[in-house]
């Protein structure tokens, strides 16, 4: 089920802008695109994906325009959070693989150095599971 969710009726607890251009087209302009989580609630029965224990709690997810908005759910709140921040960090990097991405302070966006999965802070989380494992 999709549900129409308007921007006053989200109440973001972490977002961020960056500004994207075609590498293949020629003169191609800048556009904005928004990047955000919502704060993560307990889901009524109707609005789960699934009716299962993994999708007990949601929040709100927007990679670029309104349109891409989307639940992503967890068993509790701290999951779903967790999947949102995934989805964005995914989204993030294969959008610089596509085109040319730039942060609100005009830098470059580098997977390998601003990503959560591939930069600097996910290598040392990775290092320190394998050692565990």
């Amino acid at each position: 089920m999709v549900t129409e969710i308007s921007s006053n009726e989200i109440s973001w607890i972490a977002n961020r802008k960056y500004r994207a251009k075609c590498r293949d087209i020629p003169n191609a302009s800048w556009r904005d695109i928004f990047v955000a989580i919502s704060i993560p609630r307990k889901l009524l029965r109707s609005e789960r994906p699934i009716d299962t224990d993994f999708a007990q709690y949601g929040c709100t997810v927007q990679t670029g325009a309104e349109i891409t908005r989307h639940l992503v759910v967890g068993r509790d709140a701290l999951e779903a959070i967790f999947h949102g921040i995934l989805v964005i960090d995914t989204y993030l990097m294969t959008l610089s693989k596509e085109q040319d991405l730039q942060g609100e302070n005009g830098e470059d966006f580098n997977a390998n150095i601003d990503g959560l999965l591939l930069g600097p802070l996910a290598s040392r989380y990775n290092k320190s599971i394998q050692e565990k494992i």
